[in-house]
This record gives C-alpha cells, sequence and structure tokens, in this order.
C-alpha cells in the first residue's frame, strides 16, 4: 500500500458510523452480514448505510455480493491487514530516523 492509497482509506473510516460499520462486520462470525441486520445492529437507517458503504467500497475495506433480494457486505480482511502492515513499516521507518 503506498501513502496515496493509505490517505484514501483513512479518509473512508475518518466518520463514526463507517467505523462502527467496520467493527461490526470484523466481530461477526462470518465476517459478512445482509444490510437490513447492519442497520439494525446500528440502528442506522439503510438509505443512510449505502452512503457510507460506497464510502467503503471505494477504500476496498467492504465488499457487497447480491443473493437473491440481499445484499451481503463483508470484511476486506486482506485490505485491512493491508493497511495494518503499512502503517507498522511507517511507523518503523519513522522511529529508525529518530
Amino acid at each position: 500500500m503506498n501513502e496515496d492509497r493509505a490517505e484514501r482509506v483513512f479518509s473512508a473510516l475518518a466518520q463514526e458510523t463507517r467505523l462502527r460499520i467496520l467493527g461490526l462486520l470484523a466481530s461477526s462470525q462470518t465476517n459478512a452480514m445482509t444490510a437490513g441486520e447492519i442497520s439494525e445492529a446500528l440502528d442506522v437507517p439503510q438509505n443512510t448505510l449505502s452512503f457510507h458503504f460506497s464510502h467503503l467500497e471505494g477504500a476496498e475495506l467492504v465488499t457487497r455480493e447480491r443473493k437473491g433480494r440481499y445484499i451481503i457486505y463483508g470484511l476486506n480482511a486482506r485490505k485491512v491487514d493491508e493497511l495494518i502492515l503499512f502503517m507498522a513499516q511507517k511507523l518503523r521507518r519513522d522511529d529508525s530516523k529518530s
């Protein structure tokens, strides 16, 4: 992950509802939930969620799959891992300059 990509990811995460969505998906057994389940769990209207999901999808932090009439959102754990690795490497580089 480069700095431009990391900036886009952090921009998507710079909002409470989006952080709550990621936390909820991460804590679910399958790392995936329907839009309705997420809406109910977070007490956020589905139309508001779709706005937030567009930001999270743009940052590639969540995936979306249609199953019949349901939309299943999943945590893209690989991208989250990439972000954590990027930050760890960045902190190590910055620390070695001190």
